[in-house]
């Protein structure tokens, strides 16, 4: 399907079908994940933290790949070309999402691996707390450059989604707010790295909690505008 709105020569309904295939992919491979990790005789705290950032990238991405799904089915129609950018413009914020969560995730599990793998390994402390260092550091590169990978994307998204639902007429504020948006959270990346002494386990669980509760209302909010007829958006 190759419908394209006006003023932009890039389709979101010719996307979604791939879009909702890969979020489904990879929460298969995050419910893979989870399964591993309840297989397991005992479940240590890095285990846990680890198992509650998987399910939530699990329920965010099967719901992300329900709504690519649902926007796929829209209406092939220049009347609906604002409400097609709506449902987009939530879908690619919460496959964003999902993505962070994986890789936030695949961290912590590397740290629960190698906490196991010392335990059972004489080693000396110095050696352990080098080893340990270096996954840390690769880790939070890792997390910190996905996130603002995602922000940077996400405001490139945000600002073409006003230039096409106002059609040039919005106003110039409004797109320094979304251009804004990658900066605003690589704002937040550093003021997390010098704080890195706040409770972890609240954050995880704030964390987790957030995103299960974003996806919910995201996927509440973008079924119920696909109703909407076609008129209204024009």
């Amino acid at each position: 399907m190759d419908f394209r709105c006006p003023d932009t020569d890039w389709s979101a309904l010719a996307v979604a079908p791939a879009y909702s295939q890969l979020a489904g992919v990879l929460a298969g491979f995050v419910f893979t994940g989870i399964v591993l990790l309840l297989t397991q005789r005992s479940l240590g705290i890095l285990r846990v933290r680890t198992l509650s950032l998987f399910f939530a990238a699990f329920f965010v991405l099967a719901l992300d790949s329900y709504q690519w799904g649902l926007m796929a089915g829209d209406n092939v129609d220049v009347r609906a070309c604002n409400r097609i950018w709506t449902e987009a413009e939530i879908a690619s914020g919460l496959l964003g999402l999902g993505a962070v969560a994986i890789i936030n995730g695949v961290g912590w599990l590397l740290a629960a691996h190698l906490q196991q793998e010392g335990s059972q390994q004489e080693e000396s402390q110095t050696e352990h707390q080098q080893v340990v260092r270096q996954l840390e550091v690769l880790c939070r590169f890792a997390l910190y450059s996905m996130a603002a990978i995602v922000a940077l994307l996400l405001g490139v998204t945000g600002n073409d989604y006003l230039k096409i639902v106002f059609m040039g007429r919005s106003y110039q504020w409004t797109h320094w707010l979304a251009l804004a948006y990658p900066v605003i959270i690589l704002g937040v990346l550093v003021f997390l790295r010098r704080n890195r002494g706040a409770d972890v386990s609240t954050a995880l669980k704030l964390g987790a909690l957030g995103s299960i509760t974003y996806a919910a209302i995201a996927t509440a909010f973008l079924g119920s505008i696909v109703g909407i007829p076609a008129e209204f958006w024009v």
